[in-house]
C-alpha cells in the first residue's frame, strides 16, 4: 500500500477541522438532552404513560449507540487532523478527495477504498465468480462457451425392488 500525503489545503484542513468540532459539539448536546430526556421519563407513574416511555427509552438507546459510534469517528478523524495523517485513504492510501470530506468529514476511506471494501474481488475459482472479460474472450477464441453451463450430474437409476429382476434370464 503506497503512502501518499493528503492534498489538502490549509483552508481546507481548517474548514473541515470546524466541520468536525462542530459535528462534535452537536452530537454531545444531543446526548447530554437525551439524559436530561430520559431522566424526566422516569418519573412516569401512569402505567399507559410508563409502557409509552419505555419505548420511545429504546428508540433513545438505539439512536444513542448510534450518536457514540460517531462521536468516536469524528473524535478519531480529530486526532488523525493533529498527526497530519488526515485525509488520507485507510484502504488505498490515496488521498480522500475534498468533495467526500465535505460531505462526511470522518471519512476514513476514499471512494475507492469504499468500493474495496464492501465489493472484495472475487476468488478465483470461487463457483459464484464470473471469468474476467480477457478470460471470456479466451474461451470464445477457443470456440467454448465463454460463461460455460455446468449440467447437472445425472445419477444412475436405482435397481428395481424385485430380487428376480436384477437376475439374468436363462
Amino acid at each position: 500500500m503506497r503512502r501518499a500525503g493528503s492534498c489538502l489545503t490549509p483552508e481546507q484542513l481548517l474548514a473541515l477541522g470546524s466541520a468536525l468540532l462542530e459535528k462534535r459539539d452537536e452530537l454531545l448536546r444531543r446526548s447530554e438532552r437525551d439524559l436530561v430526556r430520559d431522566e424526566i421519563l422516569a418519573d412516569v407513574r401512569d402505567e399507559s404513560e410508563v409502557a409509552s416511555a419505555e419505548d420511545a427509552m429504546r428508540v433513545r438507546a438505539r439512536l444513542a449507540d448510534r450518536d457514540r459510534a460517531l462521536l468516536l469517528e469524528v473524535e478519531r478523524a480529530l486526532v488523525k487532523l493533529q498527526n497530519g495523517t488526515y485525509g488520507v485513504c485507510e484502504g488505498t492510501g490515496e488521498p480522500i478527495g475534498y468533495e467526500r470530506l465535505l460531505a462526511r468529514p470522518w471519512s476514513v476511506f476514499s471512494l475507492e477504498g469504499q468500493r474495496e471494501r464492501e465489493c472484495p474481488p472475487r476468488r478465483r475459482g470461487s463457483r459464484l465468480s464470473r471469468p474476467s472479460p480477457d478470460e471470456a474472450d479466451r474461451r470464445a477464441r477457443r470456440g467454448g462457451a465463454a460463461f460455460p453451463i455446468v449440467a447437472p450430474q445425472r445419477h444412475p437409476p436405482p435397481h428395481s425392488a424385485r430380487p428376480d429382476a436384477n437376475e439374468e434370464s436363462p
